[in-house]
């Protein structure tokens, strides 16, 4: 049985933007409790659309753009950051007392005239419908914290980088999710995302998309830091849109970040690097649970992709993880012979 359901369009308004396409790039957007519409943009000072000028100096302010629902009204304002901080990353996400949550990530140290890959911490601040001036709080990342699961040259770098001008940082970080707890506190899940291509005669250039580590911060309402972990994992593969990245699954103490993983990182220790997992390769499907109060991490293999109760499973994809319950979560896959099936996990 298929049914259609069809919406009445409440209201709809056109908008002039005061930037063309190309003098604007949109890095996110959210709408709030009142239908206000936000937008996060990196607008160019310039006719280029380079993020650096050859003086070697930042070519772009971050601005955020509003919409109020009602009126149509467009309001505008600079993100600015404290002396030396640079946006390398931003993201919008509407709280439940109607407030919109701007956090993302910063560089600070790092060689002007390169695209600010790394980043050195965390930032964040609220926005009501009061608010003329932003509140930021800025939460750095611990150097222990960057070094986890690094390569041992690589933590001797980050070391002398330390004690120079230049700060060690964790690379191509963005902040992909958000969990509100109802004490008013905010969990932010970062992970690393980048772009490899590779070419051959036969199949010309084609990207490899890598999702690697991912840092989980915890703000308590009073904007005092709980806890900050870094959780490791290399992942890779052709398409966004199968096996890679993660699913939030809500539990009762923890919060679970369910993925698929080389089995071979099954005793991974905080100071090895984890082995790779190739999406469509098999693999085992993982889930980190995360204690909401202590940020204690917790690390389960949940199945062998190959082997599910005597038969080998197809397609996975982390879009399909679904859970409507705590603690729990269902997921479709393939099975060969023009058949699917269900499998539904229960974490304790």
């Amino acid at each position: 049985m298929f049914i259609l359901v069809l919406y009445k369009k409440e209201w709809g308004k056109e908008v002039e933007i005061p930037y063309t396409e190309k003098k604007m790039d949109n890095l996110d957007y959210t709408v709030n409790y009142f239908g206000d519409a936000y937008i996060a943009t990196r607008v160019y000072r310039d006719k280029t659309t380079d993020l650096f000028t050859k003086a070697k100096e930042i070519n772009y302010d971050i601005e955020l753009l509003k919409i109020e629902a009602l009126t149509g009204k467009l309001a505008q304002k600079k993100i600015n950051l404290t002396t030396g901080k640079f946006i390398s990353s931003v993201g919008l996400f509407e709280s439940g007392d109607n407030k919109i949550i701007v956090a993302g990530y910063y560089s600070s140290g790092g060689k002007v005239g390169k695209t600010f890959e790394g980043v050195n911490g965390l930032f964040k601040f609220d926005i009501t419908n009061n608010d003329e001036e932003f509140n930021v709080a800025y939460y750095d990342i611990p150097l222990e914290i960057i070094n986890q699961n690094m390569r041992k040259k690589d933590v001797e770098k980050n070391k002398k980088k330390e004690v120079g001008k230049e700060k060690a940082s964790i690379k191509n970080l963005d902040p992909e999710s958000y969990y509100l707890s109802e004490d008013g506190s905010i969990i932010i899940i970062g992970e690393q995302y980048y772009v490899v291509s590779s070419r051959s005669k036969k199949a010309g250039s084609k990207p490899y998309y890598h999702f690697d580590d991912v840092l989980i911060t915890k703000i308590n309402k009073d904007g005092s830091l709980a806890w900050m972990k870094k959780l490791a994992k290399r992942q890779s593969g052709r398409s966004l849109e199968k096996g890679l990245s993660f699913a939030i699954v809500e539990g009762e103490d923890d919060l679970h970040l369910v993925y698929m993983d080389n089995f071979k990182n099954r005793n991974l220790d905080n100071e090895t690097v984890p082995y790779g997992h190739m999406d469509g390769a098999g693999g085992f499907l993982t889930v980190y649970s995360i204690d909401y109060d202590s940020g204690e991490e917790n690390k389960t293999f949940l199945l062998d992709s190959r082997n599910v109760n005597g038969m080998p499973i197809y397609q996975y994809a982390t879009s399909r993880i679904s859970s409507n319950n705590l603690d729990e979560f269902i997921f479709e896959v393939y099975k060969k012979e023009k058949e699917d099936v269900l499998i539904k996990i229960t974490l304790d």
